[in-house]
C-alpha cells in the first residue's frame, strides 16, 4: 500500500522538515547535536509551528486546503532559512575578532551521567506504567477525530460547542441551543487535520495511531 510512505512523507514536510529550519535559526553553526536529538526537536518544533500556522491561516480567512499548507510551509521554510543566514553573516562579522565560546549543549561528565540516569529512570517508569497498553488506548479518540475530520472538511478553525436533549414538563423532547465547550484544546486536532489534508489518508486508518504513538515516543 502506498499509504505508509505517503504518510512518512506527510510526517516529514508538515513537522520534520519546518522543524529543522526552526531549529537551524537559534542555533549556531558549532553548535553540537546528535542525530537523535535534531531527530527530536525538530518534530516538536514543527509540531508547534504548524499548530500556530494554522491558526494564523483559519483567523486570516484561509481555507485549509492541501495548496494552502504546501505553499505556507514552503513560504515559511524560505523565510527561516533567509532568516538564518542572515542571522549567521551577522554573527560571524560581530564574533570574527572574538574567542570562540564553550556551546551550551557541551556536558560534564558528572552532568553526562545525571542526564543518562534520568532518562533511564523515565523510560522505566513509563515502561512499568505503559507495559499493558504499548500502543495509545487510553484516549478518546474517535471524538477528537470527529473535530479533526470537521476541520478537514470545511477547512476551517472550528467552534467547540454541543447541544443536549431536553424535555419540559409536558415531556416534550427539544434540541438545546449550542453550548461553549471548554475543556478542548485545538492544537490536538491541527496536526490530524494537516496531516489528512495533505496526504488524503483516511481517518478510519492506522495513521492516528501511528501518530499518537510517535508523539509518545
Amino acid at each position: 500500500s502506498l499509504d505508509t510512505p505517503i504518510f512518512l512523507v506527510t510526517l516529514g514536510v508538515l513537522f520534520f522538515l519546518p522543524g529543522l529550519f526552526f531549529l537551524r535559526l537559534f542555533l549556531q553553526r558549532n553548535t553540537s547535536l546528535m542525530p537523535l536529538e535534531t531527530f527530536t526537536l525538530s518534530f516538536a518544533f514543527g509540531l508547534g509551528f504548524l499548530n500556530f500556522l494554522m491558526i494564523l491561516l483559519g483567523k486570516s480567512g484561509i481555507l485549509f486546503t492541501q495548496i494552502s499548507l504546501a505553499t505556507s510551509i514552503l513560504g515559511t521554510v524560505l523565510i527561516l532559512t533567509a532568516l538564518s543566514l542572515l542571522l549567521r553573516k551577522w554573527l560571524r562579522n560581530k564574533n570574527s575578532s572574538a574567542v570562540p565560546s564553550k556551546s551550551l549543549w557541551s556536558f560534564s561528565r558528572k552532568q553526562s551521567w545525571l542526564f543518562i540516569t534520568l532518562l533511564l529512570l523515565t523510560v522505566l517508569i513509563k515502561t512499568v506504567y505503559l507495559s499493558h497498553a504499548i500502543l495509545p488506548t487510553s484516549t478518546d479518540l474517535g471524538h477528537h477525530m470527529y473535530w479533526s475530520k470537521l476541520i478537514a472538511v470545511t477547512g476551517t478553525l472550528p467552534f467547540y460547542a454541543k447541544t443536549d436533549i431536553v424535555t419540559d414538563n409536558n415531556d416534550t423532547y427539544s434540541i438545546s441551543a449550542p453550548e461553549p465547550i471548554a475543556d478542548f484544546i485545538i492544537g490536538e486536532h491541527l496536526p490530524f487535520s494537516a496531516l489528512n489534508i495533505l496526504s488524503s489518508i483516511d481517518f478510519f486508518s492506522a495513521f492516528p495511531i501511528l501518530f499518537l504513538l510517535l508523539i509518545n515516543l
